[in-house]
């Protein structure tokens, strides 16, 4: 029994050693004991992400040797690597640090329609299925990206990204009808009628290994790429770049690269592009949150073009955590082109709301810097005569919340009003002034099931005095082209509901949405009628316009069958079309089998 004590004695002893004497020593402080929480308890739904070893957890390694990847970057083979980088069953793709990265999307697409009865277009003509256009076309396609890290030399990294598509021509019926019938005009877009691939892009760009000297920021890229300049750049040629904490320079020339593999302008006589930008952030240098950034940028002339110069000044300023405030001023030629000032604020960690306000000049450009002239007559770009640049305000505000955990609300509006003086000569339909209105919710359901509903207005503002009669439309005859003022939209409002099924992130998801449209257009063009003296139109109808409703939906399908392999279809389905009466609707339907590596 004595041995039996003993051992019990020095049992508590080690205890009391171990355990108790702290308690005891913090309670001799003369203190009461403090049990308030100085942590929040962590939730248990909730998995977090295993701590890896980074470089700061791993003792010092010498630069790895050319051709030889560094032991910090490379992945370490883990059967369970799945779990530990993950967070919620949600894993990353791929590691942008692998030597090798590696993504393939294999699809075929089938669009289809059904002709009317009678197949008769806007003209009055009587068109031929399968010859005038194709009831079913069917292409396939396919999209590649590799990447390498580090591969032959511990600097260098290369990209390649190309899109190759494979389809069955397709051939317009040959016109051989009297001077009484007009054939269809041809397709703008020709892309399906041969196969072909396309470079997106194509480059190696090499960046300093060592940080202990001032050439590391340096980074010098080369190939075909795209610059980010006044506007988006597709080019093939070298840039340079230094990137600093307070300064960052680039500089890029090159020429354009074709975006689309038919034949234009641009694979005859490429357009040369230079430029340069800077950006100086005096966050990382003062306490003054403000951040400047210009940039400069040429563009060589070519056929029925002239060489311009583009000027963007940027200025970044965040006064708060969750208030920016940004303006942009562009200029073309030297003259002031766009002016651009948006606030952005966030209210409570759940609301969000953005102010845009915009000030366009009649010196800007129309969509894009390759067409800048206003008297390019027989340029072929102007199949979309937008007419001319009218100096323009546009105003808009949107503010996003949540509600109830569980509800998601949207509102937008916007305004846009001319500021020319100018006569009416240079009002455009699609410069008029326009108001617009804009709402959408999502409400989520036991956190799988989102219900969604959407709706969107707009009214342009136009004068209906201007509008002319309509103009006849009688085959064989010339017809006159109505002014650019009277045509256009005037006005249209669209709504929608969506319904979504959601397994997780990367996981499986499924959606079905519906939609419906009315547009109204000025009636500047009407059918003739069977004796063809008169338009189609009710004579009790005076209003000159014409509406275009229209409705259709869409269901998607998303699964991921693991981490490195995805699995994607789309049906799309549309009601009869207005402005194509030989048709009863559109069908269309994706599939899509994506690779990461």
């Amino acid at each position: 029994m004595r041995a039996v004590g003993t051992a019990a004695l020095l049992v508590f002893l080690v205890f009391f050693v171990l355990f108790g004497s702290p308690v005891l020593l913090g309670g001799t402080a003369g203190a009461d004991p403090d049990l308030r929480v100085r942590h929040a308890p962590a939730p248990k739904h909730l998995v977090m992400r295993r701590t890896a070893a980074g470089p700061s957890a791993a003792p010092a390694i010498a630069p790895a040797r050319a051709g030889i990847p560094d032991p910090a970057r490379v992945p370490v083979a883990n059967p369970h690597a799945a779990e530990e980088d993950s967070i919620g069953g949600v894993g990353g793709l791929r590691d942008p640090n692998q030597p090798v990265t590696f993504q393939l999307d294999a699809g075929y697409a089938i669009d289809g329609t059904e002709a009317a009865s009678p197949a008769t277009n806007l003209g009055g003509r009587t068109v031929t299925p399968d010859a005038d256009y194709a009831r079913l076309r069917a292409y396939g396609f396919g999209d590649a990206y590799v990447g390498t890290h580090g591969v032959g030399y511990a600097g260098l990294q290369t990209f390649f990204a190309a899109r190759l598509e494979l389809t069955k021509p397709f051939q317009l019926q040959t016109f051989t009808g009297g001077p009484t019938d007009a054939p269809l005009a041809p397709p703008i877009a020709d892309w399906f009628t041969t196969s072909n691939l396309m470079i997106r892009s194509v480059w190696g760009e090499l960046h300093g290994s060592s940080e202990r000297t001032w050439l590391a920021p340096l980074r010098v890229r080369a190939g075909e790429f795209y610059v980010y300049g006044p506007w988006v750049a597709h080019i093939r040629g070298a840039l340079a770049a230094w990137e600093g904490k307070i300064v960052t320079l680039s500089a890029y020339q090159g020429v354009r690269a074709p975006d689309y593999a038919s034949v234009d302008a641009l694979s005859l006589e490429q357009a040369t592009v230079q430029g340069a930008s800077l950006r100086v952030d005096l966050r990382a240098l003062t306490a003054l949150p403000i951040a400047i950034t210009g940039q400069v940028m040429t563009l060589g002339a070519i056929a029925g073009t002239r060489e311009t110069h583009h000027t963007n000044v940027d200025l970044d300023w965040r006064p708060r955590r969750d208030i920016v405030v940004r303006s942009e001023a562009r200029w073309l030629d030297g003259r002031l082109a766009n002016e651009h000032l948006q606030l952005r604020g966030r209210y409570k960690q759940q609301t969000n709301l953005v102010f845009d306000l915009q000030i366009r000049s009649s010196a800007d450009w129309r969509w894009d810097p390759s067409l800048t002239q206003q008297d390019e007559v027989g340029d072929a770009r102007r199949y979309l005569d937008l007419g001319p640049v009218v100096p323009q305000v546009i105003g808009s505000a949107r503010a996003g919340t949540v509600l109830f955990d569980n509800i998601d609300i949207l509102l937008r509006g916007a305004l846009a009003s001319e500021v020319t003086t100018k006569t009416d000569i240079d009002t455009s339909a699609y410069s008029a002034p326009y108001i617009e209105g804009a709402a959408a919710a999502d409400v989520r359901l036991r956190r799988t099931i989102t219900i969604g509903a959407s709706a969107l207005t707009r009214r342009t503002t136009q004068s209906d005095a201007k509008l002319p009669a309509p103009v006849v439309d009688l085959a064989g005859a010339p017809q006159p082209l109505a002014d650019i003022r009277h045509i256009g939209q005037y006005g249209f409002v669209e709504g929608g509901l969506s319904a979504k099924m959601s397994l997780g992130a990367r996981r499986f998801s499924a959606a079905v949405e519906v939609y419906a449209r009315r547009t109204r257009y000025a009636e500047s063009y009407c059918t003739a009628s069977a004796t063809g003296d008169a338009c189609a139109r009710p004579a009790a109808s005076s209003a000159p316009f014409t509406d275009d409703v229209r409705g259709g939906g869409r269901v998607t399908v998303d699964a991921w069958v693991n981490r490195h392999l995805r699995l994607f279809a789309q049906y799309d389905v549309s009601s009869a079309l207005a402005m194509a009466p030989e048709i009863t609707g559109y069908k269309s339907l994706r599939l899509v089998m994506e690779g990461v590596y």
